[in-house]
Formats: structure tokens, C-alpha cells, sequence
């Protein structure tokens, strides 16, 4: 016999009607619950009947009895009403931000900026039912992520006029360092230049992994009148501190790459203008509330630890002079 394909016409009112005439045992009381006509109530059961194709009731004198086939029916309305009510409630909650999954890319040094801890630490009190999907990845990477959408939220180090297709904001301004065998020359000096490098070995950033940086720091050294000698690229920072710390050249980092080793010191060079910003990256079309609620985290967050900042360098205002100091 072939299957037989329909749609039923069942509603849910329907089924939140049939509970309560199930529950009071009588049309009249059902409907006071419901605070609806008796005579809807009744049509609308009646109708159910219909559909199922079977007694859901015995009508008594003094009210109603399930039959056999609407206890059965019975059970079953209640787990879909269950059921329809959690995923509403869930739906809800969608919508507020608070289920659902953020995901989420680091560059290896974003964590060591305060206010991204925070952030999750904030984030993860007020939404313990978001997942967090995290991981650890070197800024292109995450761009293009963030472009194919298999990420939500990156904290990176790109310049944002690149990327039109994302909103940016900035976390913290940090100015490059170097870093010197402690045995250097130049590992005792209280202020160092850029000059004072112009002959030294140095170790790179591989163009491959942060071709901005790359570029921005050999813009940099040739800007200050000289080229800088590369004896050798590497992948990551702690692989460039390891040359580092064998005396193999010296190494421009970000200031947040500072390991404690004990033939590594690091030094700020006063006229190094390179400023390499952590930023928060986002969808400029982004609309999911659990993204942008993180985002909005995040912006309060850092503009609150810009007010402190502002406060704690805002001169303290002078005295006013009394009444009886002031000249007449």
C-alpha cells in the first residue's frame, strides 16, 4: 500500500485545550482555566476528534472521561507542549545573546592583554551557556576566518584600512622593542636608537606569517637610514628569542613577547615610531546577538579602561586661593 502523505491541521491550541479539558474533567472548568468561551472550546476539541480520527473523551453528565485512546494521546500532548515551550524559551534566549556558539581566534600573545581575560571571564559569568569555540591563530589566518565565517570574533594585529569588510577597535597601542644577548654591546645601554643598530645581525619575523610587520619594520630601519642585516627568519617569537639567546642577532618584538630568559634582555628604542595595535575584529554585517553582545562586552571594557587612564593622568587642579589671600 502506498504511503499516504498529508498535512494535518492540528494546531496547538488545540492540544494546550485538549490538556485542560483532560486535566479539569469537564468542559466548563477548562474553560474558566483557559479564560475562553465554553462553546470555542468545545468546537475546537471537537475538532481535534476529528482529526485523529478517534474519541478523545466520553461525555458524562457531569463532565468528561478519556478514553483509552485520548490517555494515550494525553501523554503525548504533554511532552509536544513541553517540548514547544523549551524551544521557545530557547529561541528567546537565542535572541538575547545568551545560547548559542562564539567563535572565537587569538593571535598566541592577545591573551596577555588584560582586557581580553576579562572579557571572557565577564562573558562566560553572565552567558554560562554559550559555548566558547577558541582557538589559537596568527592574524591572516584569523582574517580570513572571519571572511569565510568560520569565526565570529578575532583579536589581531592587521591594519584595518585593509580590510573594509570589517570593524575594528583597538585594545592597546604597543611600540615595538628589542631584544639583545646579554652579553651584547649594547645590553648596558640606558637609551638605545635606532642608529646604534644599523650594523647588527638581526633576526626577522618571517614575511610569510606577519607580512605587514615584516614590511613596517624594514620601512622602519630604512626610513632611519639603513638596511637591516637579516641573518635569519623565524616563525614565532619564542623561536626568535631562542636565536636571541645564542647570540645569533637581535630581534625586533612585540612588547607582550617578553620571556623571562636568562641571555635575553630587552631594550626600548626611544626613536623606533612603529606602533603595532591589538585589535578586536568583527563582521561589519554581523547580526548574531551572541557575537555582538561579546563585542559590546569588550567595547565597554576598554573604553572603561580608557576613563581610568584619562583620570589617573588628569592633572590635579590648583587650590583655590581663600577669600582673604585674594588681592582687592
Amino acid at each position: 500500500m502506498p504511503n499516504r502523505h498529508y498535512d494535518s491541521g492540528m494546531e496547538l491550541r488545540q492540544l494546550r485545550y485538549f490538556v485542560a479539558v483532560a486535566e479539569q474533567a469537564n468542559f466548563n472548568r477548562a474553560a474558566e482555566r483557559l479564560h475562553v468561551a465554553q462553546p470555542a472550546l468545545s468546537r475546537q476539541v471537537g475538532a481535534l476528534e476529528t482529526e485523529m480520527g478517534v474519541p478523545l473523551f466520553e461525555r458524562l453528565p457531569r463532565g468528561v472521561r478519556l478514553t483509552p485512546a485520548g490517555s494515550v494521546f494525553l501523554d503525548r500532548a504533554r511532552r509536544i507542549l513541553a517540548e514547544v515551550e523549551s524551544a521557545r524559551e530557547q529561541a528567546q534566549e537565542a535572541q538575547q545573546g545568551k545560547v548559542g556558539t562564539l567563535r572565537l581566534g587569538f593571535s598566541a600573545i592577545a591573551v596577555k592583554n588584560q582586557v581580553v581575560p576579562e572579557a571572557l571571564r565577564r562573558f562566560r559569568l553572565a552567558r554560562p551557556h554559550v559555548q566558547l569555540d577558541v582557538h589559537t591563530l596568527v592574524s591572516p589566518e584569523q582574517v580570513a576566518r572571519l571572511y569565510n565565517r568560520t569565526q565570529d570574533v578575532g583579536f589581531l594585529y592587521m591594519p584595518p584600512a585593509a580590510h573594509p569588510a570589517l570593524r575594528f577597535v583597538e585594545l592597546a597601542p604597543y611600540r615595538m622593542i628589542i631584544a639583545l644577548p646579554r652579553r651584547h654591546r649594547l645590553a648596558g645601554r640606558a637609551v638605545l636608537r635606532m642608529a646604534d643598530l644599523a650594523k647588527e645581525d638581526f633576526v626577522w619575523l618571517a614575511q610569510a606569517r606577519m607580512p605587514w610587520i615584516h614590511d613596517e619594520l624594514l620601512a622602519e630601519c630604512l626610513g632611519k637610514g639603513f638596511s637591516p642585516r637579516i641573518v635569519q627568519q623565524a616563525d614565532d617569537s619564542e623561536a626568535m628569542l631562542a636565536l636571541v639567546s645564542v647570540d645569533l642577532g637581535v630581534a625586533f618584538i612585540h612588547p607582550l613577547q617578553q620571556a623571562p630568559m636568562r641571555e635575553v634582555v630587552y631594550k626600548e628604542v626611544v626613536d623606533l615610531g612603529l606602533v603595532w595595535p591589538l585589535y578586536m575584529a568583527w563582521r561589519r554585517d554581523e547580526t548574531n546577538p551572541v557575537v555582538t553582545s561579546f563585542v559590546d562586552l569588550v567595547i565597554q571594557i576598554v573604553g572603561g579602561r580608557q576613563a581610568k587612564t584619562r583620570t589617573r593622568l588628569r592633572p590635579r587642579p590648583t587650590p583655590a586661593r581663600s577669600a582673604t589671600n585674594q588681592s582687592p
